[in-house]
């Protein structure tokens, strides 16, 4: 567990061998990849086995074990700030125990598992129906706007990245208003520490489509 003044939250990270339900946009432009060029192949390796060797060894216990650590206020949790969360059907068991174990704190989780059916019904059912859970299916340039209107008819709250210009055709694809959605003040305001009291976006008890400006 991390603490990111970013975005002003406490986050749980996985290994880039988690997204396995990446498209091919995804793959491309993954904002990791500036952080990941930083380091030698090694040290690459070396902190992916970590991410995921912690990740195989969270339990609730473990999670509250690491909570009481905390430095900052922990109103709000990140799952995944790399990585994929919802990796395999146990992934989705998991988060599940860890949220309904913490009912007092919000847990944010974007995910690219929803493109897989049964990871799908497995999120909507187990997952999305927890109170504290906030759980927003990320798409992009990639996804097709059937995609979209099929998750909003589902219920699932939605993240875009790729397309900075919001006249631009294939965004209204996506977002068939003329604001094109929730404009994410920390990628487009450049708000540090935002996603902690965001009350608009990715934490909001409604149905909510994030439009993420390129980053």
């Amino acid at each position: 567990m991390d603490y990111s003044p970013d975005i002003g939250l406490y986050h749980l990270d996985r290994a880039r061998v988690s997204c396995r339900h990446q498209t091919p946009f995804c793959n491309r432009h993954c904002y990791m990849k500036k952080l990941y060029a930083l380091q030698s192949p090694e040290l690459f390796r070396a902190v992916q086995a970590r991410l995921e060797r912690e990740w195989q060894e969270m339990t609730p216990e473990r999670f509250g074990s690491l909570l009481r650590r905390r430095k900052h206020p922990l109103q709000r949790f990140r799952f995944a700030s790399q990585g994929e969360m919802f990796s395999t059907p146990l992934d989705v068991a998991k988060v599940a125990s860890i949220i309904e174990a913490f009912p007092g704190i919000l847990f944010w989780a974007p995910t690219r598992a929803w493109r897989s059916p049964a990871l799908r019904a497995l999120i909507s059912g187990r997952v999305m129906t927890l109170p504290n859970a906030r759980i927003l299916a990320s798409l992009d340039p990639s996804n097709t706007s059937e995609e979209f209107r099929g998750l909003v008819s589902d219920g699932w709250s939605t993240t875009f990245f790729g397309i900075d210009d919001v006249d631009s055709l294939q965004q209204r694809l996506f977002y068939g208003w003329a604001s094109g959605g929730y404009h994410c003040p920390k990628t487009w305001q450049k708000r540090k520490g935002s996603c902690a009291v965001c009350m608009g976006g990715c934490f909001s008890r409604d149905q909510v489509h994030v439009y993420l400006k390129r980053h």
